[in-house]
């Protein structure tokens, strides 16, 4: 058994692990393998993968992603030596807060290896696209004069400076403003499309938006507000996912985060 790095040419057959519930990850590994800021592994026993992983670095970050071990190889504790090789290379280059989602199956390993629990994600499903307005008040698209309210807003709602990895998203954002005000906004292009919003007006209308193009929605658990419209609007939970982190914690706003941006950064 041999750990080392996921190379372009391993993605193919890096994707036969894809667990069946997910969404299609080979977007993020064709990416880990071409960028500096991922180190992404994998782990080969008899010239076969059995095992992957990334680590994103972020400017105070590090996040894990898409540890998976292949199905005839579970229960093995390939999945927390896989883990424990990317924190390792996180505690190497000096992060004191290292991230990840974790899956139900996963809680427990990451438990042993000294996670905790910050707070939980729901997933929810519907069965088809919510109507909406072809006209909203207070919705415009994006101007570059709110770049940095979107940062603040971001930084509000995860406690991260990651302004570098959303400034690639904002072209095609809704913001949402009133009285000159940025009060909320939503990256269509991020990942799962992110929603962020100071009160409850901005926050549903930006979801709303966004279940007009999605036929699911990830939200934190204790954000109430949108549970509540979810679930009114007949999204019904289809599964859960544990925000974990190792080392120090940042703040950490859910009520403000109406849509996560991906399982890879939160």
């Amino acid at each position: 058994m041999q750990i080392s790095a996921l190379l372009p040419n391993d993605v193919n057959e890096a994707l036969e692990l894809q667990p069946p519930d997910w969404n299609d990850i080979s977007p993020f590994l064709h990416a880990y393998t071409t960028a500096s800021i991922y180190f992404p592994i994998k782990v080969v026993e008899n010239h076969q993968i059995i095992g992957i992983g990334n680590c994103i670095f972020q400017q105070d970050t590090a996040w894990l992603a898409h540890i998976i071990v292949r199905n005839s190889h579970r229960g093995q504790g390939l999945g927390a030596k896989i883990t424990a090789h990317l924190m390792q290379e996180a505690l190497k280059r000096n992060y004191k807060s290292i991230y990840l989602v974790a899956t139900p199956l996963g809680e427990s390993v990451y438990e042993k290896l000294g996670f905790k629990i910050q707070g939980e994600y729901v997933f929810r499903r519907g069965a088809c696209l919510l109507p909406g307005e072809s006209s909203i008040e207070c919705i415009i698209p994006y101007h570059e004069k709110f770049k940095e309210a979107i940062f603040y807003l971001d930084r509000m709602a995860c406690g991260e400076h990651r302004s570098m990895r959303l400034e690639h998203y904002l072209d095609h954002a809704y913001l949402y403003v009133e009285q000159g005000e940025l009060l909320g906004f939503y990256l269509p292009d991020m990942y799962e499309g992110y929603v962020v919003a100071m009160n409850e007006r901005a926050g549903l209308t930006l979801l709303n938006i966004r279940m007009q193009q999605k036929d699911f929605a990830i939200v934190p658990a204790l954000n109430t507000t949108a549970q509540t419209y979810l679930e009114e609007q007949n999204f019904n939970i289809f599964r859960t996912a544990k925000r974990m982190f190792y080392g120090e914690a940042l703040p950490w706003n859910p009520k403000i985060i109406y849509h996560r941006v991906s399982g890879q950064i939160g």
